[in-house]
C-alpha cells in the first residue's frame, strides 16, 4: 500500500486559490491578511490535512523559543526538600509555557579539573537564553556562557559572576527578621547560615541582620551563627541546631532560620526536648512554606512572592532575547524584588521580658 503523500504549501494554496505567500502569512500569523482570507486558509489546511513545521519555521528564522534553567547539582540536591525552589520551577515553567517558549531543566555536574558542560541533548539545540536559579560554581558559570549571552540569574544575586540578576531584597529579609525579634524585646539572637558562605544571597542576610542588631545597640556572639551542611534533608540540620542551642550555657531567646523547612524541623525537634516555641524560643522562618501556615505553632516567615520573582526574570530574558543591541546598551541589571514579613505564632516576648512584666 503506497504512503500517503505529506501535503505542502502548495495544496493549501491551490485549495484555498490564494498565493502561497498568502498561505505562509496566515501560518505565521502576520499582519495585513483579511479576516476572510485567514479563514479561507485555515479551512484549506484542514481540508488537505497540512500541519506546519514550526521548528523549521523557527530555525529559518533564527528562533528556537527554547530556554533552559541551568543548575548545579547543589540546586538539584535542594529541589528534592525545599519548597522555594521547587516554587520558583514550577512558576517559571508556568511563565514560559504561557508565552510559548519551552523551557529544558538542566543539571551541570563537574567534570575532570573542575570544568561543567550542559548535557549533550541540549548542545545539539539552539538556545536562546539561560535562567541559572541559585548559586553556581564558576566553572559551571563558564560553561553556561558558551552556549548564550542571554543569562539572568534567579535566586541568587549575580554580583560576583557579572550577571543581570532577580532575585528577593536579601538584605531585607534579614532586617525585618532581626527588627521583628529585636522590637518584640529580644537581645539575645542567634542566626543560621550554610557552609556555603561565599554565596552572595546568604552574605546579604547576615548583612541586614546585622545591621539591624547594630542600630538596636546589640551584636551576634560567634557561638549563636549556628552553620549548618544545606546539602542534608532539613531534618538533620535541624535537630543540630535544638542540640546545639540546648547545650550553650546562656541560650539566644529568638533563632533566624534561612529557609521554612529547617525552621519547622527545629520547632519539632524543641518540642520533643519539652523547650515550647514561643515561650522558651522565639523562631523565624524565610520563604512561606505552604506548611507554614499549618504548623504549630504557625511560622513567623518572610514571604517571598515567586510568581513575581519568574515574570521579571522571564521579562528580562526576553528583552534581551528580542533586542539584539541590549547587551551594549542596557548591560548588566539587577532587580531586587521586596519582601514581607508575615507574623503569625512562632514569635513573642522573650522570657525574661515577660517575666518582668507579669
Amino acid at each position: 500500500m503506497a504512503e500517503k503523500k505529506k501535503a505542502t504549501i502548495d495544496d493549501v494554496a491551490r485549495e484555498a486559490r490564494v498565493a502561497k505567500g498568502t498561505v505562509s502569512r496566515v501560518i505565521g500569523n502576520r499582519p495585513h491578511v483579511a479576516p476572510s482570507t485567514r479563514k479561507l486558509v485555515l479551512d484549506a489546511m484542514r481540508k488537505v490535512g497540512y500541519r506546519p513545521n514550526y521548528f523549521a519555521q523557527n530555525a529559518l528564522a533564527k528562533r528556537s523559543r527554547t530556554l533552559v534553567l541551568a543548575i548545579s547539582e547543589y540546586v538539584e540536591n535542594l529541589l528534592s526538600y525545599d519548597h522555594l525552589f521547587n516554587s520558583i520551577v514550577y512558576e517559571l515553567n508556568r511563565v514560559c509555557h504561557d508565552y510559548k517558549y519551552m523551557l529544558s531543566l538542566a543539571v551541570l555536574k563537574k567534570g575532570p579539573g573542575g570544568c561543567a558542560s550542559l548535557p549533550g541533548y541540549l548542545k545539539e539545540r539552539f538556545i536562546e537564553g539561560i535562567f541559572i536559579l541559585g548559586h553556581m560554581e564558576p566553572a559551571c558559570i563558564d560553561a553556561v556562557r558558551g552556549f548564550s549571552k542571554n543569562i539572568v540569574s534567579i535566586e541568587a544575586p549575580g554580583i560576583v559572576h557579572e550577571l543581570s540578576s532577580v532575585t528577593p531584597d536579601y538584605f531585607r529579609v534579614g532586617h525585618i527578621s532581626a527588627g521583628h525579634l529585636v522590637n518584640l524585646g529580644h537581645k539575645r539572637i542567634a542566626i543560621t547560615t550554610v557552609t556555603e558562605t561565599q554565596m552572595a544571597s546568604v552574605a546579604e542576610r547576615i548583612r541586614g541582620v546585622e545591621v539591624c542588631m547594630s542600630q538596636a545597640g546589640l551584636g551576634i556572639p560567634a557561638e549563636y551563627r549556628l552553620v549548618y551542611d544545606a546539602h542534608l534533608p532539613a531534618s538533620f540540620p535541624g535537630r543540630d541546631i535544638v542540640e546545639r542551642v540546648l547545650s550553650m550555657k546562656i541560650r539566644p531567646t529568638g533563632i533566624i532560620f534561612m529557609g521554612d523547612n529547617i525552621a519547622i524541623a527545629a520547632i519539632h525537634h524543641f518540642q520533643a526536648r519539652n523547650i515550647d516555641v514561643p515561650g522558651d524560643i522565639s523562631i523565624v522562618g524565610y520563604g512561606n512554606h505552604d506548611v507554614a501556615s499549618h504548623c504549630i505553632p504557625r511560622l513567623t516567615t518572610v514571604e517571598v512572592n515567586t510568581q513575581h520573582i519568574c515574570y521579571e526574570s522571564f521579562n528580562l530574558l526576553k528583552e534581551m532575547i528580542d533586542k539584539p543591541d541590549y547587551h551594549r546598551t542596557r548591560g548588566i541589571r539587577r532587580i531586587s524584588l521586596s519582601v514581607d514579613l508575615i507574623e503569625r505564632d512562632s514569635t513573642a516576648t522573650p522570657p525574661a521580658e515577660r517575666t518582668e512584666k507579669g
